[in-house]
């Protein structure tokens, strides 16, 4: 039964009518244009830099502008243009992804050659097939990406046709010990030069070491490969021991850059169904995650309904700390504070309980939250500024300050408070103790009962002003 639903709903992903797939169609060839596709690799490196990933709010609205005026300037009907701009979100934060996964260990930033799936997903392994075969990249740059997708005859084409200049890049002459270059090129490197096994010296460069390397960086194709190689009678055992060590970046949407959660998938579907070597890990939480990446996550609240079921307490905790971890990551290819708030009043009263009270997943939420879109409330000397924010709360007349405070940020803060989302000790604490200086081992104590009517004596705690 779980199977087959979960199959009925990954069918019906693929069921658009023809005015969306034409909207994504268009709003592919866009973001594939050359300005449009220098901007999304321009933002790329300016937020690299500062360890974000995807767009600023300003980036954004730029963006998005760009993109409105270049489909009005061609006539394209405004009907079409929404849905375009609905989408321009995730397909552009799929060519950012793509650079993510490339410019850094293929030197290669850019693509005119992108294959789509139909889900307008970029088709990684088919792209890089074309891009390597396109003569006018820097050969070097097309190894390294042969070596990456584990391509076995382009690899050894492209060794043949260096000279001996570049292939010396890539290892040193008479010591192929020492090298810089990834694990996977120098395997690669070593392997079509027959090099014996046991003149490579370095215990990570065995098969064993190469699959967790591969997982642990997000490399699918390698990942595939490498579990080929493995012994037959290690393979459930490795990728038991994945799930414990090596796919903790999975549970970290800033990693979604990489292939972290479909390597998790294609693991999983590896293992037999009795294998009792993943009693710690929930493969459950696994295809829920899965239904929380576009363009499926329109589809996460019917899922949760038919498989109500089969979730535990556990879970559902998981589940609200990933939703809401797209939201505070600037995820804009949904509402994901409209999907938490309706997923909270679904979830059943014992497991709000232990949210409250047995877990860290409400505390770490709040705190998040309040920390990113409220940061004054950590400064000392902003008392007009808290001041505002309190009567905005409670709906006093400054409508003025409501669009300063982002109105959604507010609401979702009320929302927190209201149902209790957050795991603290006491109400009355709050009205001595610095908010930001809360000790660690109060996580899991529970607020007390708290009318609506008292809201106001929380919110003036948390922003000292009491």
């Amino acid at each position: 039964m779980l199977k087959e639903t979960i199959i009925e709903f990954m069918k019906s992903v693929d069921l658009q009518p023809l005015q969306y797939l034409a909207a994504v169609r268009v709003a592919i060839s866009v973001c594939e244009s050359e300005d449009v596709q220098y901007m999304i690799g321009r933002f790329h490196k300016t937020n690299g830099n500062n360890g974000n990933f995807g767009f600023l709010d300003g980036q954004w609205k730029r963006l998005r502008g760009k993109v409105r005026r270049k489909l009005n300037q061609i006539g394209v009907p405004d009907i079409i243009i929404d849905i375009v701009l609905e989408n321009l979100w995730p397909i552009s934060f799929e060519i950012s992804k793509w650079i993510v996964y490339h410019v850094e260990d293929t030197g290669i930033d850019c693509s005119s050659n992108f294959c789509w799936t139909p889900q307008a997903k970029i088709d990684y392994l088919k792209t890089a097939e074309i891009l390597i075969k396109n003569e006018a990249l820097d050969i070097k740059k097309r190894f390294k990406l042969a070596c990456f997708y584990c391509l076995d005859s382009e690899v050894r084409s492209l060794w043949e046709q260096m000279g001996l200049s570049e292939k010396r890049s890539f290892f040193v002459r008479g010591n192929l010990k020492k090298s810089n270059q990834n694990p996977i090129v120098l395997y690669w490197t070593y392997f079509i030069q027959e090099v014996p096994i046991d003149y490579w010296g370095s215990k990570a460069m065995n098969h064993t070491q190469l699959f967790k390397y591969a997982v642990e960086n997000g490399y699918l194709s390698a990942t595939k490969f490498f579990l080929g190689k493995l012994k037959v009678s290690l393979r459930n055992r490795m990728i038991s021991n994945c799930f414990c060590i090596h796919l903790h970046k999975l549970y970290n949407p800033k990693y979604i850059v990489k292939d972290h959660l479909t390597i998790a998938c294609f693991l999983i579907c590896q293992l037999p169904s009795n294998y009792q070597g993943m009693t710690h890990f929930n493969r459950l939480s696994l295809i829920f995650r899965y239904f929380l990446e576009w363009p499926i996550q329109k589809q996460f609240m019917t899922v949760v309904n038919r498989l109500r079921h089969y979730l535990r307490e556990r879970t559902f905790g998981e589940l609200l700390e990933g939703i809401f971890e797209k939201d505070i990551g600037g995820f804009k290819d949904h509402d994901y504070k409209e999907l938490f708030m309706e997923f909270w009043h679904q979830i059943p009263e014992k497991y709000k309980i232990y949210v409250r009270t047995e877990s860290r997943v409400g505390y770490k939420i709040f705190m998040k939250f309040v920390k990113e879109h409220f940061g004054f409330v950590f400064e000392e000397n902003s008392f007009a500024i808290k001041a505002k924010f309190r009567a905005i709360v409670f709906q006093q007349e400054i409508s003025e300050n409501v669009t300063y405070f982002e109105k959604e940020n507010v609401d979702f803060f009320k929302f927190l408070v209201r149902e209790r989302v957050t795991t603290k000790s006491s109400i009355d604490r709050f009205s001595y103790r610095p908010f930001m200086n809360f000790p660690f081992q109060e996580y899991g104590t529970q607020f007390f009962n708290l009318p609506l009517g008292e809201l106001m004596y929380l919110i003036d705690g948390i922003l000292e002003i009491v």
